[in-house]
């Protein structure tokens, strides 16, 4: 009886593990981070407030079209706020996510920028992703290397990272409720 309890102790912490989207790092447990106090959010400190250098960078959509981050904030984009959102096509909490961000383009797309940067599978997953939560209303990055990932210092999803107008870039680890995502993005609306 004593096997058969631990197997189970066994078997329920694997599940919650699998259950888990994102990685954790020690980058992710630094005293830096800030949360909500309900283990839903992380503010990174160093990335707030700073210019948009992550911007500088080229990749590929799942689409295989090239795009330039400096060219988001240009004249074939809004050319103001952006919003971006880290994701990948297995990650529960992405899926959970998924609706409120084509709600949320609707609403707010003619203002800020949307781009999707998904990464941790193959570009075929990446491209069912957007096809089946209706997603293609904005732009999704393969970014299967994580580079831009890399350069806006996120380390799992999901997360975003919020550009305004004069280049600030605000990078939430962890969800973004409807609410809030809803505010924030009315707030880079009026930057």
């Amino acid at each position: 009886m004593r096997h058969r309890a631990g197997a189970a102790g066994l078997l329920t912490a694997g599940l919650l593990v699998l259950a888990s989207c994102g990685t954790s790092t020690e980058d992710d447990r630094t005293g830096a981070d800030t949360g909500t106090g309900d283990g839903t959010q992380q503010q990174d400190g160093p990335q707030e407030g700073a210019p948009a250098e992550p911007l500088r960078f080229s990749a590929q959509t799942v689409n295989g079209e090239d795009i330039r981050g400096e060219d988001i904030r240009g004249e074939d984009f809004a050319g103001g706020a952006a919003m971006f959102w880290f994701w990948t096509p297995w990650c529960t909490i992405c899926q959970s996510e998924a609706p409120a961000l084509a709600e949320a383009h609707a609403t707010h797309g003619e203002q800020v920028d949307f781009v999707g940067v998904a990464a941790d599978d193959d570009v075929s997953a990446m491209r069912d992703f957007v096809t089946d939560y209706e997603l293609g209303t904005f732009e999704h990055i393969n970014d299967a290397d994580r580079e831009v990932w890399t350069a806006f210092g996120v380390t799992r999803q999901p997360a975003y990272a919020f550009v305004d107008a004069s280049g600030e870039v605000d990078v939430v680890r962890g969800t973004v409720g409807e609410d809030e995502l809803d505010q924030r993005l009315s707030d880079l609306a009026g930057s």
